[in-house]
């Protein structure tokens, strides 16, 4: 049995040295835990000494007594557990040393509990990711690449999807308090100051300018738009239309649809400007809009939008029997795989995903261990992808 000794049948001073006085077995099958010596100081300089810490620690358990009072609690009613002895390390042997604490160590199947050292650490290891959906692959590409990064510094991320819903939002964002969660990583735009304000860790927000004092990474949307527009004016565009979400959202993303809109005005093209207020932003969402626009302004000779709608644009081209790149031209904005894998390809204003999500990373882990640490606004900036959709000669 993985219980210690009956101090009635044998005192506590008596007996060979175990922690808590458990059986000692090197053979630890069937039971739910091991304690292992590593008694190393091998490179310690001037104060060895740990090599006698194993010692100590089962010298000083023999006095711990298994049954809390209070809680009522017999922890080995629970689980059960043996002394497994020490590590036969070689002094003066460094390495040598190691191999054999890590044969030890994999013999036992031991991992470490990340709970337990977050609980040292006061902290949970986890930080949120909110984004309005998981479907587009902006935002895919996104969570990928955080989750990379995060895990690399130690943490894991808590995904929160709001589906573009506000009280969505709001219920996560209780969620993420609740949660004890280190810090956030917030896309979302459906979150009011207040909401924020709420929060009791630190927060990078993506293409969202929140106060003046939070940190921020976003794309130069200025450049973006001046891409995008430049691009159907050389192709000779007279007739535009741009398609994006609330264009009266205080974010970052939005300056590109109005500088846009101020380059074609500036060049005397007629450029009609789609709102997509809806909390849905599917590919027939997308599709659906299209045809009807395409349908009301037949003049259309070019069309900017993000890349989930631009194939959704190529998809209602053919419908209607549009030639693309002759009879339409088109722009997506992201640079996802989208833009490469439909025929003709479609030209993209690329953000540079991985990039900002390295950012945003490094920016979130630096304020969580330096609560001193200041507030950080980056802009990365976006290069056009000219590919088939607007080919002009």
């Amino acid at each position: 049995m993985g219980v210690p000794v009956n101090s009635l049948a044998s005192p506590r001073f008596c007996g060979v040295r175990t922690f808590q006085r458990l059986p000692h077995s090197a053979d630890c099958s069937g039971h739910d835990f091991a304690v292992l010596g590593v008694p190393f100081d091998t490179a310690t300089s001037y104060r060895p000494g740990c090599r006698f810490g194993p010692a100590a620690i089962r010298d000083a358990s023999s006095i711990l007594k298994s049954y809390h009072s209070v809680l009522d609690v017999d922890i080995f009613e629970h689980c059960q557990g043996v002394d497994a002895g020490d590590v036969d390390i070689i002094p003066g042997y460094l390495d040598e040393s190691f191999e054999r604490i890590e044969a030890a160590v994999k013999e036992l199947n031991y991992y470490p509990n990340e709970n337990a050292r977050n609980l040292l650490k006061r902290r949970s290891g986890m930080i949120g990711v909110v984004v309005p959906t998981i479907t587009y692959p902006y935002y895919s590409e996104m969570i990928s690449f955080l989750e990379k990064f995060l895990k690399a510094s130690g943490y894991k991320i808590l995904l929160c999807n709001t589906s573009f819903s506000s009280g969505a939002s709001q219920d996560y964002i209780k969620l993420l308090n609740n949660n004890r969660v280190d810090g956030a990583i917030i896309f979302n735009y459906k979150l009011t100051e207040q909401d924020y304000a709420s929060l009791s860790f630190p927060i990078v927000s993506i293409d969202r300018h929140i106060r003046d004092e939070a940190s921020y990474v976003a794309s130069d949307h200025v450049q973006g738009g001046t891409l995008a527009a430049d691009c159907l004016l050389r192709c000779g565009c007279r007739h535009v239309i741009q398609i994006g979400g609330s264009f009266e959202d205080d974010a970052p993303w939005n300056i590109r649809h109005q500088v846009f809109r101020d380059i074609m005005a500036k060049h005397q093209v007629d450029c009609f400007s789609y709102e997509q207020v809806r909390d849905s932003h599917t590919f027939h969402d997308y599709r659906q809009i299209v045809l009807g626009l395409l349908r009301e302004h037949p003049e259309t000779d070019g069309i900017f939008c993000n890349d989930l709608c631009a194939a959704a644009v190529l998809n209602a081209a053919m419908s209607l029997q549009l030639r693309v790149p002759e009879q339409l031209k088109i722009i997506g904005y992201d640079g996802t795989f989208l833009s490469e894998i439909v025929t003709p390809s479609i030209t993209t204003v690329w953000q540079n995903t991985e990039k900002i999500a390295s950012s945003a990373a490094d920016i979130i882990v630096k304020m969580i261990d330096d609560p001193s640490f200041s507030s950080y606004h980056l802009t990365l900036g976006v290069r056009l992808i000219e590919r088939d959709s607007t080919r002009c000669g």
